[in-house]
């Protein structure tokens, strides 16, 4: 990955991580950072485990929101800390609010639509890795579209459809 250029970096790492979230086993799915930060806490997003039938996890952390709630949390972490190494020279102190912001919302409305929550994680993280696409897409650009505030369906099953070649931009 070193060896391409900048613009080509991220289209790599993201199209690996787009065939582990579709391939790979959900257990085998792991990330260095994992061990210090088994649920997801920054930029304002809080994830916590909820259990079906069992009570939510009343600390939110530093968040100001309520957290996101979900019996995926490890898998969606797992997935933001992916997506923040992948989109690293993108992602800055600048735009990440934003950014976290769209892939919470993306998050909400999938898991919104989608009660009681499956056991496979894959749609969510889908829906989650197709607002980075998008966000990706228009990087840059104070977008002020649906899908970035809160993502309407065509967006989440972009991903969801399998159609990632097209979402990478390799159509």
């Amino acid at each position: 990955m070193h060896n391409l250029p900048t613009n080509e970096a991220p289209v790599s790492a993201l199209s690996e991580l787009a065939h582990r979230i579709v391939t790979f086993p959900i257990h085998c799915l792991n990330h260095p950072a994992l061990g210090q930060m088994p649920e997801w806490q920054g930029a304002d997003l809080c994830i916590r485990s909820f259990q079906p039938n069992s009570d939510p996890v009343d600390d939110y952390g530093a968040s100001s929101r309520a957290p996101l709630l979900t019996r995926h949390s490890h898998a969606l972490t797992w997935l933001l800390l992916e997506l923040r190494d992948a989109l690293s020279d993108q992602v800055d102190f600048l735009n990440k609010y934003a950014f976290y912001a769209g892939l919470e919302s993306a998050a909400r409305r999938h898991l919104e639509t989608n009660q009681s929550e499956p056991a496979d994680p894959r749609p969510l993280l889908l829906a989650v890795f197709a607002q980075a696409l998008h966000w990706r897409e228009v990087a840059g650009v104070n977008c002020s579209c649906r899908e970035c505030d809160t993502p309407n369906e065509d967006s989440a099953s972009a991903g969801a459809d399998g159609d990632l070649d097209s979402n990478l931009g390799r159509n």
